[in-house]
């Protein structure tokens, strides 16, 4: 699953996630002795299928990194890009750079949050580990314009803790 997110991160288009669901009464599941409570769990948003490999947290991270992947590659680029330097950038866009500021905060402090009206909370089913293996894989972005951002040094600084040159914070208002 990484490895293909990896892949596909390197080319020019979109990313849809769909995470596999057992449905009692489905012919995959035809067999199983199901209690009310796998019923409850057979929601595609419940992400209930475990293996030894991959945790529920496994696959809401990887479906979380692929919209934040998304989200990269619909960034309004005129050249290819670092993403450290695309994160200092001034956009003007809300959306935009909140986005940003998500991404940044996450290299500075390995956490990932939400944002809402409130604030700030942190999203404690993410698992940075696994985001930054897939932007690993992939060294870079392509942008559905065709421009590359390069994730590289981004990852480097995640992974090491090293204190990256962020601009200031966005200050956070509803």
């Amino acid at each position: 699953m990484i490895q293909t997110l990896a892949f596909n991160a390197r080319l020019p288009v979109l990313l849809g996630a769909s995470p596999f669901y057992r449905t009692p009464a489905s012919p995959i599941a035809r067999g199983l002795e199901l209690s009310e409570r796998d019923y409850i769990r057979a929601r595609l948003t419940a992400m209930a299928v475990e293996t030894d490999g991959f945790r529920r947290e496994d696959l809401y991270t990887l479906f979380a990194t692929t919209r934040i992947i998304n989200f990269l590659k619909g960034l309004p680029l005129v050249a290819s890009a670092n993403l450290v330097d695309l994160l200092n950038q001034p956009w003007h866009d809300r959306r935009t750079r909140i986005g940003c500021e998500l991404l940044r905060l996450l290299a500075k402090n390995d956490k990932f949050y939400f944002w809402h009206r409130q604030g700030l909370a942190e999203n404690q089913k993410f698992k940075a580990d696994i985001f930054l293996e897939v932007l690993s894989l992939a060294a870079q972005i392509a942008c559905l314009n065709g421009n590359q951002i390069a994730v590289t040094e981004f990852v480097q600084l995640t992974a090491s803790r090293q204190p990256a040159s962020f601009s200031e914070p966005i200050a956070w208002t509803g």
